[in-house]
């Protein structure tokens, strides 16, 4: 727990494990004295018998106790299913003891409670079963909830049960939402990531070929360089206080070093001793000589204090469907796009050279592909079938 409020100190981002485990830390706050202010004072309001005051406290202990414990092994799921058992428990024993009003509104604590993790299957699963169960005590306890004042109307306990249903309902169409939401931005990353790392790939190679061709020494053989970095590293561990045991000038050499071998092939060997092997591990995210991780680290650098883009961009908007106002335009630009990419120069070849067009067949199959969607729409891909041979004999 230290470890994460230092970490929420020092503005760095949680992890979803971290997170989560935040979260059960709160959850078990509150259970305890939920449970200590509740619980008692139940003993001495209703008329329990002696086995029952024994089993309820000796319960509440030993559910709280393995969800520390499951917190403590960093089982942080584990950790929240015992937590939220421990509620549900909690108020299914104040509902079945007392049956009186104020447990209908345990029945929101604990939805919420649920809510509060932010998990669609642990929100159907156990809100599902709780709400079930709560739309069945109120049928069984209608006599108690309905207004006691004579002068006030009377409230059927279908109103109720509605209010329950419709709040578990409420929430489950947002956990929906919400998931479809975060699942589009996702698969939006993944294509983002995939096309920028195609797109670094050839500059890389570029810049290569460039600094070949020009006499440039690679960065990672320059001495200077080898120094400064010693020194910056120097300075990083004596001001940051950490207990280092290796010797960090060995270690920035290993560093270096592994610029020149295949990092996959000393991972994979087993007579090499496993420090080399975490060593290797770590700094593979962080080589000079590959696209990794320290390219993310060095664009954030750079862009931290740029204007970034502004949200609505059309000037390069590529979709026929928006750039075109008819369909007669459409067609002349997918006429204009099949002739270009079969008569210029756009591919790799298999040296991976831009010496290559593309065929009939490769450009049907790439038609057909669901990347082209974000080009051509439905009716455009089908009109170009329709019409292949003219596309293939005429352009």
């Amino acid at each position: 727990m230290r470890e994460l409020m230092e970490k929420v100190k020092n503005s760095e981002f949680l992890t979803l494990n971290e997170a989560l485990k935040v979260k059960v830390y709160l959850i078990m706050i509150f259970l305890l004295f939920f449970g200590l202010l509740t619980i008692p004072i139940s003993f001495f309001i209703e008329d329990l018998a002696l086995s029952l005051r024994i089993v309820v406290p000796l319960v509440y202990v030993s559910l709280f106790g393995i969800t520390f414990i499951m917190l403590m092994l960093n089982r942080s799921r584990i950790a929240m299913h015992f937590s939220m058992y421990t509620f549900i428990g909690l108020t299914i024993y104040y509902v079945s003891g007392t049956g009186q009003l104020y447990g209908y509104f345990l029945f929101f604590i604990t939805l919420t409670v649920i809510i509060f993790y932010q998990d669609i299957t642990t929100y159907i699963l156990y809100g599902g079963i709780l709400t079930a169960y709560g739309v069945y005590y109120i049928q069984a306890s209608e006599s108690l909830l309905v207004d006691p004042h004579p002068s006030l109307p009377q409230v059927g306990p279908a109103i109720y049960q509605a209010i329950l249903i419709g709040f578990f309902l409420v929430y489950l169409i947002q956990f929906i939402l919400t998931d479809s939401i975060n699942e589009n931005l996702n698969q939006d990353y993944i294509r983002t990531k995939k096309t920028n790392n195609r797109y670094k790939s050839y500059l890389y190679r570029y810049i290569t070929d460039l600094e070949n061709r020009d006499g440039f020494s690679p960065i990672q053989d320059n001495p200077q360089f080898h120094i400064t970095i010693k020194e910056i590293s120097k300075t990083i561990i004596e001001e940051g206080n950490f207990n280092i045991e290796d010797d960090f000038e060995e270690v920035i050499e290993f560093y270096f070093f592994l610029h020149r071998q295949d990092i996959q092939k000393i991972l994979k060997r087993d007579k090499i001793a496993e420090e080399v092997k975490t060593y290797a591990y770590q700094f593979q995210k962080y080589l000079i000589n590959s696209l990794n991780e320290l390219d993310s680290l060095l664009f954030r650098a750079v862009c931290h204090h740029k204007e970034g883009i502004k949200d609505k961009l059309n000037r390069y908007e590529y979709r026929f469907d928006t750039i075109f106002s008819n369909k007669t335009n459409r067609i002349l630009g997918l006429a204009i796009m099949y002739k270009f990419l079969t008569t210029e120069i756009t591919q790799l070849d298999k040296w991976g050279r831009v010496q290559k067009v593309l065929s009939h067949q490769e450009l049907k199959a790439l038609f057909q592909s669901k990347e082209i969607r974000e080009i051509l729409s439905f009716e455009d891909i089908n009109f170009f079938l329709k019409n292949e041979n003219f596309f293939k004999d005429d352009l």
